[in-house]
């Protein structure tokens, strides 16, 4: 368990959506082999004027 952070994809301080695709793309980059990707730290309102929240 406590390896498996290591992995996490931290999203804090993302001010805008082209910042965390950017951040999931390098993270997708680096981890080719993974089951589902884990997302920490990430502030829905800081994402856009719009706010949705990501599936």
């Amino acid at each position: 368990m406590l390896g498996e952070s290591a992995e996490w994809l931290d999203l804090s301080g993302c001010a805008s959506f082209d910042e965390f695709q950017g951040r999931l793309r390098r993270y997708d980059a680096r981890y080719t082999v993974k089951v589902c990707v884990v997302g920490i730290g990430w502030a829905q309102d800081d994402l856009s004027s719009i706010a949705w929240y990501t599936t």
